[in-house]
């Protein structure tokens, strides 16, 4: 009997990947979407969300395997500290280079709305979304969650459904944000365009691993962002 690989995924970020502070991660619901659309491909998942986690302070650990796609989501401890958004968006490329370099596909969600936080930082997270829609490299693509997800323009009472804090998910919306990432892994992996105005980085996928010529330098990333993504693979894997 042929057993097939499983296509790893890495979900990695802050307390929005974490499921704070329910500990319900949206990779429960991207596990399920995966495994009714591909229900002869195995999957793993790797959940890696550290609650207060900023982009500009990763912490250690060393990657020891690359994974086949890395989900990331980053900026919004960040910009609540009033970080500058040019240097945000600077360590969000190191993160995604450094998947990228090591042949993984790497879909990067922008940051959604948030309904407890300084209202000057809607500029600020437009900039760095629109940063984050705009930034092109191969096997990179984006899926806009500030758009398919709204705050604000979302009826009173599905937000009160969704949001708990104003700033984290519910279950349901820790589910509804699962299946939407889901529908869009599953888009890039058949080859399909995804929705809610995102944008990808190139022609439709494979599954499987691709090796990049270019490397990122070893100056250019951090030897603490080297350390920062592997503490996953000591942590929770969801088998689907």
């Amino acid at each position: 009997m042929l057993f097939m690989n499983p296509v790893s995924v890495l979900c990695f970020g802050n307390s929005l990947t974490q499921g704070f502070p329910i500990n319900h991660p949206y990779a429960i619901a991207l596990g399920g979407t995966l495994r009714n659309n591909f229900p002869h491909i195995p999957f793993a998942i790797d959940v890696q969300g550290l609650p207060g986690d900023q982009v500009v302070s990763p912490p250690d650990d060393e990657v020891d395997t690359p994974y086949n796609w890395m989900i990331i989501l980053g900026g919004t401890n960040d910009l609540n500290q009033y970080r500058n958004v040019d240097t945000i968006y600077e360590y969000l490329i190191k993160e995604w280079n450094f998947a990228l370099s090591r042949g993984t596909q790497v879909l990067a969600l922008t940051v959604p709305e948030c309904g407890a936080c300084d209202p000057i930082l809607d500029t600020q997270r437009d900039y760095l979304n629109n940063l984050i829609r705009s930034h092109k490299a191969e096997n990179f693509h984006v899926f806009d969650l500030h758009k398919a997800m709204p705050y604000w323009s979302m009826p009173e009472e599905e937000r009160g459904r969704i949001w708990i804090d104003g700033v984290h998910f519910t279950e349901e919306g820790y589910d509804r944000m699962g299946t939407l990432v889901g529908a869009a892994l599953h888009d890039l992996m058949t080859g399909k365009n995804l929705k809610f105005g995102a944008h990808t980085g190139q022609a439709p996928l494979r599954t499987e691993l691709k090796t990049q010529t270019e490397q990122v330098d070893s100056n250019t990333l951090d030897e603490s962002l080297r350390k920062r993504t592997s503490r996953v693979m000591r942590s929770r894997m969801l088998a689907v």
